[in-house]
């Protein structure tokens, strides 16, 4: 079973795979499957989902030990693998810089490429002059002009890169949170490099997870003794920190409200004059209706953020149809790909945001 397994390591469904093998007892060998995935699909919503679930297994100082012994040891695969276990318990980033640079001084980091050029692209020389003409167009706030020098300047497969670098530091300097993550995700596609947290440089980790509207987001969150960090995963997922997105559903702004919605919630809250594109009130009547749908589904997070991208009609029949104790089980039977999706991605954010601040 694990030579077939390993067949297919390279595809999106790997994580899954292993994942349900190991708890359907088929393997139920929690650190092999764990190892597994980390090793071969790091952006896999299963790869948090099975730390989580196993974590009390690891501690701190015997993890630190395997990984000094495996780097003596000149095992690859081991020091890679006790490296993200140390990253999802040590949150100290001086600790993990250390270990980074560890793993780039043996060569065995297989991002160490791109931080590197993440580092060094800042100054680069054969740039130079396109670099201080996209910094003042920037920062005459002309991005129409911007934007176009940017697509000249990709259209050239020596620039693409530096370009595509230049635009990730310019909007990350200015807290551009939407923007940032984008030019962060293009990074490691341009770099043919999946999503893996614990390789890569700090700022990129921080720009692909960041703390986008914390404060408004604590405050709201508070209000209505929500977890903070569930709002904020909600928000990466419905915009990716965009406030002025439009879905083709025609749902609005950061939480991705729709018109009858805002409506009912504005009258509610006793507050006529909103802006649904305003992130202060995007947040204040996502969570509102956040807050809404846990005491309506007695707290109850997996059926909350179902009936968030679902509906509460939908979620209502899938309860009555199909309901269990196990919510692995339960989020696998609902028939809609999207809501299953949507369900784990949000756990997962959740679960990265809890482990890099």
């Amino acid at each position: 079973m694990k030579t077939q397994i390993s067949l297919f390591k390279g595809e999106s469904y790997f994580g899954n795979a292993v994942y349900w093998i190991n708890k359907l007892d088929i393997i139920n060998e929690d650190e092999i499957a764990l190892k597994s995935i980390v090793l071969n699909r790091p952006d896999s919503v299963y790869v948090f989902r099975l730390f989580d679930a196993i974590s009390k297994n690891f501690t701190h100082d015997n993890c630190n030990l395997k990984f000094t012994e495996a780097l003596k040891n000149n095992d690859t695969n081991e020091t890679l693998f006790y490296h993200f276990l140390l990253f999802c318990i040590d949150k100290n980033k001086s600790t993990f810089n250390a270990r980074l640079q560890l793993l780039n001084d043996r060569k065995i980091n297989p991002y160490s490429e791109f931080n590197t050029f993440l580092f060094t692209s800042v100054n680069a020389k054969n740039f130079s002059k396109y670099d201080r003409l996209l910094e003042t167009y920037f920062a005459a706030g002309d991005f129409n002009s911007c934007s176009s020098l940017e697509n000249y300047l990709s259209s050239n497969p020596e620039y693409e890169k530096l370009t595509a670098a230049k635009m990730y530091h310019l909007y990350r300097k200015n807290k551009f949170y939407y923007q940032q993550n984008i030019y962060a995700v293009k990074l490691l596609k341009l770099f043919n490099l999946k999503e893996n947290l614990s390789l890569v440089d700090i700022n990129i980790r921080e720009s692909l997870y960041p703390l986008a509207y914390f404060e408004l987001i604590k405050e709201n969150a508070e209000k209505y003794n929500l977890d903070p960090l569930i709002i904020l995963s909600i928000i990466r997922a419905e915009s990716a920190y965009k406030s002025s997105a439009v879905s083709v559903s025609n749902a609005k702004g950061l939480m991705q409200l729709m018109d009858a919605t805002s409506e009912d919630i504005s009258i509610k809250l006793k507050k006529k004059d909103y802006n649904v594109f305003s992130e202060a009130d995007n947040i204040c009547f996502g969570t509102f209706y956040f807050s809404w749908l846990q005491e309506y589904f007695s707290g109850d997070i997996v059926h909350s953020l179902g009936a968030y991208n679902a509906g509460i009609g939908n979620m209502k029949k899938w309860k009555s149809n199909f309901e269990t104790a196990d919510k692995d089980i339960f989020i696998e039977k609902i028939p809609f790909s999207e809501t299953r999706n949507y369900i784990l991605k949000i756990q997962k954010y959740r679960s990265v945001y809890e482990k890099i601040y």
